[in-house]
């Protein structure tokens, strides 16, 4: 089993990234990126878009974000947003859950919702943060448990099983912890599982450590 996580506290300034230099296959949580391309692509969305994106980040729905991977144009699309956004190490795949990553690309990612210098205005980073924030509760596993009394979670996860690992599955787990005490993006990548119940349960573990020292 392989793992990489990654914490930024927002109001320290404080950065930590364990396994670095491994890449893991992206799954759904992609789907974060899929948004943000979608939103640095499009001057307005349509209709047809906000119920893609809600679908496709809220209950995962993978034929919603195939419509919008089509829309951003597909992986050439998705790795010129990323070059302008400093993700160096994320290597989108046309198969958009193939796309490999780092949990320190995905803290980079959870920045471009939150910073002020964002090239996300205001509303689109509210409008991403909030269909991260309703997730559907059988998705909230991972960073989105962490949020105790008075915080709020955004949370994206991600899963599949990989024929490149003979099988095992790949779980992995980003967001946004914010409230009066902390404010926390929080990355959890894991591969090699062997079963998505065991990964969902070593990324539980890493979420919760890496909350816990970040208080």
């Amino acid at each position: 089993m392989e793992r990489s996580v990654a914490v930024l506290d927002r109001r320290s300034g404080h950065r930590s990234v364990s396994g670095g230099e491994l890449r893991f296959a992206a799954a759904s949580v992609v789907k974060v990126n899929v948004l943000v391309a979608l939103l640095l692509r499009e001057e307005r969305l349509t209709t047809e878009d906000t119920a893609a994106a809600a679908a496709m980040i809220q209950a995962s729905d993978n034929d919603a974000a195939s419509a919008l991977w089509q829309r951003i144009g597909g992986a050439a699309g998705l790795a010129e947003v990323n070059r302008g956004l400093g993700l160096r190490d994320t290597v989108p795949d046309p198969a958009w859950g193939r796309t490999m990553t780092t949990a320190a690309d995905q803290i980079r990612l959870l920045e471009v919702l939150v910073d002020a210098e964002s090239p996300l205005g205001q509303a689109e980073q509210r409008y991403a943060l909030e269909l991260m924030e309703g997730v559907r509760e059988d998705q909230r596993w991972g960073v989105g448990a962490l949020a105790g009394d008075g915080e709020t979670a955004a949370v994206k996860n991600g899963w599949t099983p990989r024929d490149a690992d003979g099988g095992k599955w790949t779980v992995n787990s980003i967001g946004r912890i914010s409230g009066p005490r902390r404010d926390l993006l929080v990355a959890v990548l894991t591969s090699g599982h062997p079963t998505l119940a065991d990964g969902i349960r070593v990324v539980a573990r890493q979420s919760a450590f890496l909350s816990s020292g970040a208080r």
